[in-house]
């Protein structure tokens, strides 16, 4: 698919390209969103990776779920189940008429909890048994059948077929977003087909496992209602042939060497590291490989990409030169111990390296308190992050530093006893309040849930001041006003005596100056007299909101900046908070409006057609290079969108939605409080760019990143790296003209100019990678000495006005670097050759720049004496 990104002037162009390219090459998180090999599945939320896991015999407890449809209306006939190790527990239960269902779940820890219908496209819920009313959304969806057949079209019977849906949208190089969800595990029939059920409109990934023939995934985009059948040949795979070495080049043997995230095929190194790994799937394969003493390593670190280089296998071929680059194993370790220093058994340790690689990182302590998670790849210094979980103990976040090579200790982390808080609930006038009711901590984490009798015991409170809030579940609504307690270490609160009363509500709208509704704005509320949680909700379509179960009660309500993650909540100054007693339903606040607003309608090119669901990028320019990006997601029957901005100014609007190009308007005006139309967007298909990249000698070059770039400032989403022929494939690329670069750790950039993409046709081109210009500097001081740390920043004709300094940072080990070392010098080998201008800083020196002209294939040295400040 391609996105966006604009300006005509090619110099900015290439520039621009890079700036995108530099600041995603090395972001992990970017390349998780839009991997197609990426396994779906329930996230969990922000606390449940901590949760005890819950013993066999632990209680269970009843949780109502309410199953519903995208407009609200109850689903009959669901079947809901819990699930563990993405195995279904036990006979899943049906939603009644009125959509709800009783399922019962462990009394400790976190479960998925699966939730199906023949019409609709299956949902997860993460839940626990201290949530007892749960609600799932499920949207309708389209019919999928996957046929599975061997080499010769006969339809395979028993084959393992799974499945998921992605959607991704946004704009590279700015803000993205992306979900995703698990459609199940199924079994074909004799006639070779598997019934995968209702699907939404997405991007479909479909796995098929049935040996002896290699693992298939497939990828295609649902757009339409109409039933769809996928199919799927068998074949018996690739053949990937290499070697594991180890930080010196030393060949690594009984190394285990697999496809990532792939249960097979398998191979292991033998006694000079060599592998031979048989029946890899076709497509974009990464390679890993673990052996004891080592991190994990993978295909791509000898290349100079920070993440495993896809590695395209074709069926019944045999690619070679795999390299696998382990280094020595880093762990981080470090003891747990109680307030008295006594070591503590069975605590989960879950640890985090940036920019380190590992498969294992939780860990339990021992005996004796200590632990050890990894083993982690490290190749440059990174922060060690690592949390604690035990029941009934609290943990502060241990940090430190990774070092290549050097496991990280820790120290000693002391863990405090938390409290134990005891009472009984009851109504306004004394009785005991019996049936289900929520006690939370703070704000929503649930820690205790009462007994019929209205008592209550909460475990692993605090220590410290904490809020409680107890809120009855069923009719007729009760709930507490905030109570603040402090506990201290292991200690046993009884007696507490929580009293509930009947709730209201706090309803109102938002508005625009124009009166429109203000769909989108976020409003908090807090106790008027301070102290207690703070709320948050966001208004609807029609720009209402409410803020309900609230207890009797003086409230102070507002437009607030929005949902900052750990932020504490700020009401905007203008328009001003309001008092409100809880009850009241005639707010009203006038969003004020800083920027303009951009309305339009999306439709199919084809048929003119609104189409309903898609994502729109708003783009701000600054001395015509964009400076950041506005996104939203719309679903709307009539293809329209109305979208604020938040400032005047030049502003381009992207648009994507599955199954077609993506487009981009050219850059507008915008006059504060302005309401721009931009018109009606038509998507269609899209052309492909595809092409080979060869060295100056024209032997193939693989593994070159690929981008693109247009005068609108498009580029694509997923950068492809060429085969083992240097060759390469673009997909999905709006019709116009494009220019095509290619960058590799050891040549210059290559570009093309020029390449005219039209629908449905492929555009084919050559980049030819010029002979590089090595260039080593000497920096020296007055007398002639060496400069350590003598900081390198170049320009050349071919990225200006882009300086190196984008550069900094993203050059791995031995292709070259920014600062001098200890002997003063600083080495680039893969300069272009022509025209060159340099600029070299250090503390304490005037900075000297130099313009050079470097000669393809030649190496140059030049020595630069820096004057000291006066």
């Amino acid at each position: 698919m391609v996105r966006k990104l604009g300006v005509g002037l090619a110099v900015l162009a290439v520039a621009a390209v890079l700036v995108l390219y530099l600041n995603r090459a090395d972001d992990p998180r970017s390349r998780t969103a839009t991997s197609r090999r990426a396994t779906a599945a329930p996230v969990a939320e922000p606390d449940a990776a901590k949760a005890p896991e819950a013993p066999p015999d632990a209680a269970a407890r009843v949780v109502r779920i309410l199953v519903h449809d995208t407009e609200g209306k109850p689903i009959a006939g669901a079947a809901v189940g819990r699930m563990e190790e993405g195995k279904p527990v036990g006979e899943p239960v049906k939603t009644g008429a009125d959509g709800r269902c009783e399922v019962s779940l462990p009394d400790l820890g976190w479960y998925v909890v699966d939730v199906s219908h023949p019409d609709f496209v299956r949902g997860w819920l993460w839940t626990s048994a201290r949530k007892p009313e749960q609600e799932i959304a499920l949207q309708r969806g389209t019919s999928l059948t996957v046929l599975v057949t061997d080499p010769t079209g006969k339809p395979v019977a028993g084959a393992a077929v799974g499945a998921h849906w992605e959607r991704s949208r946004g704009t590279p190089g700015f803000w993205r977003w992306s979900d995703a969800g698990n459609l199940g595990e199924f079994a074909t029939g004799e006639d070779g087909r598997a019934a995968v059920g209702p699907v939404p409109a997405a991007t479909i990934v479909v796995k098929v496992d049935h040996p002896p023939y290699a693992l298939q995934e497939s990828a295609f985009d649902v757009t339409g209602d109409a039933p769809v059948e996928h199919m799927v040949r068998l074949d018996l795979g690739g053949i990937l042939v290499g070697r594991v070495v180890g930080p010196g080049g030393e060949g690594v043997p009984g190394a285990t060497v697999k496809c990532k995230d792939l249960a097979r095929p398998l191979a292991t190194s033998g006694p000079g590291g060599d592998f031979r790994l048989e029946g890899a799937p076709a497509g974009g394969v990464e390679i890993v490989a673990e052996a004891e003493g080592y991190g994990p390593g993978f295909f791509g670190a000898s290349l100079g990409w920070g993440n495993p280089v896809p590695v395209q296998v074709r069926p019944g071929e045999t690619v070679t030169g795999l390299e696998i680059l382990l280094s020595k194993a880093v762990y981080v370790v470090g003891v747990v111990v109680d307030e008295e220093g006594k070591p503590l058994k069975d605590v989960t340790v879950y640890a985090s390296i940036a920019r380190g690689f590992s498969y294992d990182t939780e860990a339990k302590s021992r005996e004796d308190g200590r632990f050890r998670a990894g083993p982690f790849s490290v190749r440059q210094p990174g922060r060690v992050w690592a949390w604690f979980n035990a029941a009934g103990y609290a943990f502060e976040q241990a940090s430190g530093e990774a070092q290549p090579g050097t496991d990280v200790d820790l120290g000693e982390i002391r863990g405090t006893r938390r409290a134990t808080v005891r009472g009984v609930l009851v109504d306004e006038a004394g009785a005991p309040v019996e049936g289900r009711v929520l006690i939370q901590l703070g704000q929503g984490t649930t820690v205790g849930t009462s007994k019929p009798d209205g008592t209550f015991e909460m475990e692993s409170v605090g220590p410290g001041k904490v809020t409680l809030v107890a809120d009855r579940l069923e009719e007729p609504k009760l709930k507490s006003a905030p109570l603040e307690i402090e506990t201290a270490s292991g200690q046993v609160i009884e007696g507490l005596e929580i009293v509930l009363h009947e709730t209201k509500a706090i309803r109102g709208r938002v508005i625009m100056p124009d009166g429109n509704p203000r769909p989108g704005a976020t409003l908090g509320l807090r106790l008027a007299s301070g102290g207690g949680p703070s709320v948050r909700v966001g208004t609807d379509r029609e720009g209402k909101f409410t803020f309900d179960d609230l207890v009797e009660g003086d409230y102070e309500v507002g437009l607030v900046s929005g949902y900052g993650w750990g932020e504490d909540m700020k009401f905007l100054e203008q328009p001003a908070p309001v008092k409100a007693a809880a009850g009241r339903d005639d707010l009203e606040f006038i969003f004020p409006l800083k920027g303009a607003i951009v309305v339009g309608k999306v439709v199919a090119k084809r048929d003119g057609r609104p189409i309903r669901e898609f994502g729109a990028s708003f783009i701000q320019y600054k001395l015509f290079i964009p400076e950041g990006s506005e996104f939203d997601s719309f679903t709307d029957e009539n293809g329209e969108f109305r979208h604020e901005v938040d400032e005047p100014g030049a502003w381009q609007v992207d648009i994507s939605a599955t199954g077609y190009a993506a487009h981009r308007t050219d850059r507008f005006s915008l006059d504060a409080g302005e309401v721009k139309d931009v018109g009606t967007i038509r998507l269609g298909p899209g052309g492909t760019i595809a092409g080979r990249v060869v060295d100056a000698q024209q032997q193939p070059v693989a593994y070159a990143r690929v981008n693109i770039l247009n005068a609108k400032m498009q580029t694509n989403e997923d950068e492809p790296y060429t085969d083992a022929d240097g060759r390469f494939e673009v997909p999905g690329v709006s019709p116009g003209m494009f220019t095509v670069f290619a960058v590799s750790p050891r040549h210059p950039l290559g570009m093309v100019r020029g390449v005219m993409v039209k629908e449905g046709e492929k555009a084919d081109v050559q980049i030819t990678f010029v002979e590089a210009a090595p260039l080593t500097i000497d920096v020296r001081d007055p007398s002639g000495q060496p400069v350590e740390g003598a900081a390198l920043d170049f320009t050349f004709p071919a990225v200006a006005p882009l300086t190196s300094k984008m550069f900094r940072g993203k050059i791995p080990p031995g292709y070259g670097s920014h600062k001098s070392d200890a002997e003063g010098t600083i080495f680039q080998p893969c300069l272009p050759p022509g025209e060159v201008t340099i600029t070299i800083e250090a503390d304490g020196f005037e900075p000297v720049t130099k313009k050079l002209e470097l000669k393809p294939g030649e190496s140059n040295r030049i020595e630069i004496r820096l004057r000291r400040k006066s």
